[in-house]
């Protein structure tokens, strides 16, 4: 949680003191999607958006520590007409065991 003591950046202060200089949007996603489970903590202020430079740093102290854990990927789902054909062919391969 952001405290009224932390240096408040904006997104584009904020894309700007990273050494890669990710672009504004980046830093919006991380706040809004997060990134393998992890969200950069954000402020709504007067119509603005501010992070800091210390949930900068806790950010990517979370993103290290996930470094080593596996990402799952997503499970892609089947459409009736592909499950359908898998059915097809494992009702095949049965059948052409029994005989």
């Amino acid at each position: 949680m952001i405290t009224t003591a932390e240096n408040l950046l904006s997104l584009s202060e904020a894309a700007h003191s990273l050494p890669h200089n990710p672009h504004i949007s980046t830093i919006w996603r991380w706040c809004k999607k997060g990134c393998r489970g992890t969200h950069l903590e954000f402020l709504r202020l007067g119509g603005r958006i501010f992070t800091s430079a210390e949930a900068l740093r806790r950010f990517g102290s979370a993103m290290a520590e996930s470094d080593g854990a596996p990402v799952t990927p997503p499970v892609a789902k089947r459409t009736a007409t592909q499950r359908a054909a898998a059915v097809a062919l494992a009702e095949a391969k049965l059948d052409k065991g029994r005989r």
